[in-house]
């Protein structure tokens, strides 16, 4: 069967990984060929960002379609917060096709 999307992307800090991540990304896995998990974290976090690559690596590493990435940002450019609004969005948004731009040309 044809999926309906070539690329999805799933966002978040997986802090921990859980069954909702989880279930999101399950979720883009039946709507696109391929799905980018992209793991943000900052340097202060209780979490390390390696200890969550790690999860999520061994939670998907038998999943051909589904590739997982990590982006420490800068916490002072960005917010932290998990409530959204359009200023962080939009900022969110700036910093990722930056980072993925330069990531796809270099």
């Amino acid at each position: 069967m044809k999926k309906k999307y070539c690329k999805a992307l799933v966002i978040g800090k997986f802090q921990p990984l859980h069954k909702g991540h989880m279930a999101l990304i399950a979720f883009a896995r039946s709507q696109a060929e391929k799905v980018v998990v992209c793991l943000t974290a900052h340097a202060n976090e209780q979490i390390s960002i390696a200890q969550r690559l790690m999860w999520l690596e061994a939670t998907y590493e038998k999943e051909s379609k589904v590739s997982v990435c990590a982006i420490e940002y800068d916490s002072s450019r960005l917010t932290e917060s998990s409530e959204t609004d359009l200023a962080s969005s939009l900022a969110w948004a700036d910093y990722l096709r930056e980072y993925f731009g330069l990531l796809l040309s270099g």
